[in-house]
């Protein structure tokens, strides 16, 4: 047997180490045309939703006053608002009744701290009284029935 002057398999050959210039061109200028389309293209949006937007700003829409029994209308901005703010703050200031019947009264909030510095509560009174004892008669007079009733 012999070898064929030709051989079976054709040779292998390498191609130059070469960079394909003209194709990393084209997919870069490619890039930078879509890139520079999107940013019209949101600028355009942007302006499109802003004219939505200062027509709006330009007549506001009043929040109805109520929603069923809540209501929505800021109070301390209004004449109402700063009518019972400088009411609460002249009631911080002033002598009165708050509730004539259970002997509880109102005394002005600085002579109200004099008074608690001055003589300091026990550690087991409370300062608020408990709800269903309307005076300190009807306190002293709960330990004593609680005595004769045997608890």
């Amino acid at each position: 047997m012999s070898t064929p002057d030709t051989p079976l398999e054709p040779a292998v050959r390498q191609d130059p180490d070469t960079i394909n210039r003209r194709g990393i061109a084209l997919v870069t200028i490619a890039s930078i045309v879509i890139m520079a389309l999107a940013l019209v293209a949101a600028w355009a949006l942007l302006e499109h939703s802003q004219r939505g937007r200062e027509v709006e700003r330009a007549v506001p829409s009043a929040a109805p006053r109520t929603i069923g029994m809540l209501e929505q209308a800021p109070i301390l901005g209004t004449g109402r608002g700063l009518d019972l703010g400088a009411r609460q703050e002249a009631d911080l200031h002033r002598f009165g009744w708050v509730d004539r019947e259970a002997g509880i009264a109102r005394i002005p909030i600085e002579a109200a701290v004099d008074l608690l510095v001055a003589h300091p509560l026990p550690p087991d009174r409370p300062l608020v009284p408990r709800s269903g004892a309307s005076s300190e008669r009807d306190r002293d007079r709960a330990p004593a029935q609680e005595r004769k009733e045997g608890r």
